[in-house]
């Protein structure tokens, strides 16, 4: 549920809940098979009819806005010089089915980091700069899980970026929360080689909290645009959220900074596969269905598809969107 409807209506669901424990103490004792009581609190079933109709209220009025907004961001394709004229929200890809779409639901992290190691790899020059900060020109070479070892640990890294002079490291996480050995492997990979190096981790937005955990007070989280792991006798580490790939990815497409039209494909994709798998966002067909936005139909017969939409973090993404400029550098 909606955090700032929770916080209006919380005390509510606790007074509920507590005469809901005095009155079916039953439900409360430990075996596997229980007989339910029959009856019914007119008063506390009241309550929850309440609650509802609030947060279903609640509910409404973001997803109209919700939708206003995707409406507003499916005219920026058409509007502008994009290869493309339909946002990568159109098609739902989001299956019930694990075994539905493109990309396997049970995807592990290496295949993510191919996919985007691939987009550096064939990049001109303008989607690895505004990422990563490197020379606005193709990277001199690409590599996907390279091994560094001073003779008593060894690491893989997910991607490495090479130029000449300077090079990026990357370990690509979306799921895993194992992070507290990034700082040492960034100090192998600077081990020997005397390059500009910078390295970065990238994970889901909502695994921040865990990496604050990880990492306390050697996380810095001063700077305006990223939180900075800065571990004593390591490299520090930049940290970067999928998100921040999916919107430089729409706008490298929007205003056609990458030229070639099979790179241009693979980061459509790329984008929808992001928003609707790593990010959860929802497709075009999904907000403008009737079941979700007609308040007399949700109510009602479709319970479970209104409290499944969190409608604020993707007006909070879509509203970020239509700023406009968002590179990262």
């Amino acid at each position: 549920m909606e955090d700032t409807w929770k916080e209006r209506n919380w005390e509510d669901v606790d007074y509920f809940w507590d005469g809901f424990k005095t009155d079916h103490e039953l439900l409360f004792v430990e075996q596997q098979i229980r007989e339910l009581e029959r009856t019914s609190n007119e008063d506390a079933w009241g309550a929850i009819d309440e609650l509802w109709d609030s947060y279903a209220e609640h509910q409404q009025t973001e997803l109209k806005e919700l939708q206003e907004l995707m409406e507003t961001l499916g005219a920026v394709w058409s509007d502008e010089g994009s290869q493309f004229d339909s946002d990568p929200l159109t098609t739902n890809w989001r299956p019930e089915s694990k075994y539905e779409g493109p990309l396997r639901t049970t995807v592990n992290e290496e295949d993510w980091s191919q996919w985007l190691a691939h987009l550096l790899r064939t990049s001109t020059g303008s989607f690895s700069q505004a990422l990563l900060g490197t020379p606005n020109r193709s990277p001199d070479r690409v590599r996907r899980e390279v091994v560094f070892s001073d003779g008593q640990f060894t690491r893989r890294i997910d991607i490495l970026v090479e130029y000449e002079d300077t090079a990026v490291s990357m370990e690509v996480k979306n799921g895993d929360t194992n992070y507290g050995k990034t700082p040492q492997t960034a100090g192998l990979v600077e081990r020997d080689d005397t390059r500009d190096w910078s390295h970065i981790l990238l994970l889901q937005e909502n695994k921040l909290q865990r990496l604050r955990q990880s990492f306390g007070e050697t996380l810095d989280e001063s700077t305006e645009r990223r939180p900075t792991i800065q571990s004593e006798g390591y490299p520090d580490i930049d940290v970067r959220c999928w998100k921040d790939v999916s919107r430089l990815l729409r706008q490298m497409l929007l205003d056609d900074r990458e030229p070639g039209s099979h790179w241009a494909a693979s980061a459509y994709l790329f984008i929808t596969l992001i928003e609707q798998r790593i990010l959860e966002l929802h497709s075009f067909a999904f907000v403008s269905s009737p079941s979700v936005t007609d308040s007399d139909t949700t109510a009602t017969t479709d319970l479970h598809r209104l409290v499944a939409v969190e409608p604020a973090a993707q007006i909070n993404y879509i509203r970020f969107l239509l700023q406009k400029d968002y590179t990262h550098e």
